[in-house]
Order: C-alpha cells, then sequence, then structure tokens
C-alpha cells in the first residue's frame, strides 16, 4: 500500500477515487430522506440514519480485519486514544453534517465541503511549527469564505438563505479538518485500518445513542432501492476514510488536502443529475471562489520543492 500511494500515479489515482466518492453522499443523501419518508426536521431519526451507516461501515471493516489480519483490535491503548478520533472525526463531523445537509441545498452543502481544507491550514498553524499561517494563506482563506458568502448570496436569491443548515456544515468541516489532525497523529502509532475502524465504530455508537432514545431503534424500513443505496454510503464512508487515513500516513497534510477543492466540484454535477438541481452564475462563482482559495493556501514556493516529507509510520 505504502509504494502505491506514494508513487505520483498512485497518489493521484487514490485522490482522485476518494474525492470522486465522497462528492457523491450529500444528493443520495436526500433522496435516502425521501424514499425513507424520513421528515428532515426530525433530527433524531436523522442521526440514527447516520449511525447505522457508520456502523455498517465499521462492521464491514472489522470483518476484513479480522480475515486478513491477526492484530488485536480492541484494547486499552487503541480505545483511550482512537475514541477522542472517533468522537471528533465521525460524531461531531456529523452530527452537524446531517442536520445541515436536511437544511441547506445540496449543492450548497457540496461546496461548503470544499472548505474542510482550509480549516485544516488554520488548526495546523496552532498545532505545528512548521506550518504557521502566512500571507498567502490567510490570502487563500479569505478567497475560500468569499465564495461562501458568494454561494449564499445565491442561496438567499432563491430563498433559502444563510442559515442555521450553512452554519452547521461551517462546523462540520471545523470537526472534520480537527479529526484529520489528530487521524495523522495517531498514525505514528496505530495501524490505519484500526484507526478508522475506531472512527467509524466510536462515531456511529455516539450517533445512535443521540437520536436512538427519540426515534427508536428503527424509524424507517427499507426496500431494495433504498437499502442499496444505504450499503453504498456505508462503504463509500470506509473506502474513502480508510484510503484517507492512508494518504495522510505518508504526505503532507498541505499536499492531500489540495485535492479536498475536488469534492464540491464533482459534488456539484452529482447534484445536477441527480436532484435536478440548477446551475447557477452564483454557483459557479462560489465554486470558482472556495477552490481558487484552496489552491492559494497550498501552493509552495520553488525553493521549497525539494522539501523532504518525512514517514511518520511505523
Amino acid at each position: 500500500m505504502k509504494k502505491f500511494v506514494t508513487h505520483p500515479v498512485g497518489f493521484i489515482a487514490t485522490v482522485l477515487m476518494i474525492t470522486l466518492l465522497w462528492g457523491s453522499p450529500a444528493p443520495l443523501i436526500k433522496l435516502s430522506y425521501q424514499w425513507l419518508s424520513i421528515d428532515t426536521h426530525n433530527y433524531s431519526t436523522l442521526l440514527v440514519f447516520a449511525g447505522y451507516r457508520f456502523l455498517l461501515s465499521a462492521l464491514i471493516l472489522y470483518a476484513i480485519l479480522r480475515f486478513t489480519s491477526k492484530k488485536r483490535i480492541f484494547h486499552r491503548a487503541a480505545f483511550r486514544s482512537l475514541s477522542k478520533v472517533g468522537f471528533v472525526q465521525n460524531f461531531l463531523q456529523y452530527i452537524f453534517f446531517y442536520i445541515g445537509v436536511s437544511l441547506a441545498s445540496s449543492m450548497v452543502t457540496v461546496i461548503l465541503t470544499g472548505t474542510a481544507s482550509l480549516f485544516q491550514i488554520l488548526i495546523a498553524h496552532f498545532i505545528d511549527d512548521h506550518d504557521r499561517l502566512t500571507t498567502r494563506k490567510i490570502t487563500g482563506v479569505a478567497l475560500g469564505f468569499l465564495g461562501i458568502f458568494a454561494v449564499s448570496y445565491h442561496s438567499i436569491a432563491t430563498g433559502i438563505g444563510f442559515g442555521l443548515g450553512e452554519i452547521l456544515l461551517i462546523l462540520s468541516n471545523l470537526a472534520a479538518a480537527a479529526g484529520n489532525l489528530m487521524a495523522r497523529h495517531e498514525s505514528t502509532r496505530f495501524d490505519t485500518g484500526v484507526i478508522t475502524f475506531y472512527q467509524l465504530f466510536i462515531g456511529s455508537l455516539c450517533l445512535i445513542a443521540a437520536g436512538i432514545w427519540r426515534a427508536g431503534i428503527l424509524p424507517f424500513q427499507f426496500d431494495l432501492v433504498s437499502g442499496i443505496t444505504f450499503v453504498y454510503l456505508a462503504l463509500v464512508a470506509l473506502i474513502g476514510t480508510f484510503f484517507w487515513n492512508t494518504l495522510l500516513r505518508y504526505h503532507a497534510v498541505s499536499k492531500v488536502s489540495v485535492f479536498l477543492f475536488l469534492i464540491p466540484v464533482f459534488g456539484v454535477f452529482y447534484s445536477a443529475i441527480l436532484l435536478s438541481e440548477k446551475l447557477s452564475l452564483f454557483t459557479f462563482v462560489g465554486l470558482i471562489l472556495v477552490c481558487l482559495g484552496i489552491v492559494v493556501v497550498n501552493m509552495r514556493k520553488k525553493e521549497t520543492k525539494k522539501e523532504v516529507v518525512p514517514d511518520i509510520a511505523n
């Protein structure tokens, strides 16, 4: 795995696969709500839906790990350290995301998803002495948030507005960025598969616990189409998270995070195809500004191109 993801072609292929997968959940989640007759204002049911999705992801990964490796998965050191990652990465991120996506348009959702790398840059400033904010990075962050306001202008024009849904999506991206950096830190001690399992498993249990007391054990019934979509969403979470953690294990955060701008690019077109949402001028303006901000943040000076990123993996 290391040889593949550290090769230039393998790195690009892996990032493209991840971002293509991660661009699809927002419109498919909205469709799932319709198919399962889930009231988007019933947040307890939304959390149970999210929790079961990640629980299925965790169980599939657990089976794979048990079949392919004899390493212990449940032990005190891993639980103590990686539960924190799961709480931030999957519980906080998705409790904000699932409620936010129910309140915002799908295109706004996928465009705001692209701001995750901007938050990674900001958080890295406070925890990494070698990744401080610079004028270039501040300029990129400003461009990115200007894109958010451009998107909000379009939302206001269509009667949606920049409100609670968009705020929750921003908080979701902030939690995602923090979780990514925490997972990278833990990769010095734990296997990528184990980290990914705890992210999905702990996050899923927290989400289910937060919603099940009001929504019940199974507040929706699957049919063939919604069931297949649900399994697909679980696999997207599993595959995307595992390979993203793998990339963070062997590459610098800035090198990887620059490609997150592809998520809103793919997501906008998923929404146009699956939900028939119209592509407007403000959508493209916001999208371009967000992507430009991410690119500017991650630009490297020519003299730093030969900088060697240490291998943090054991």
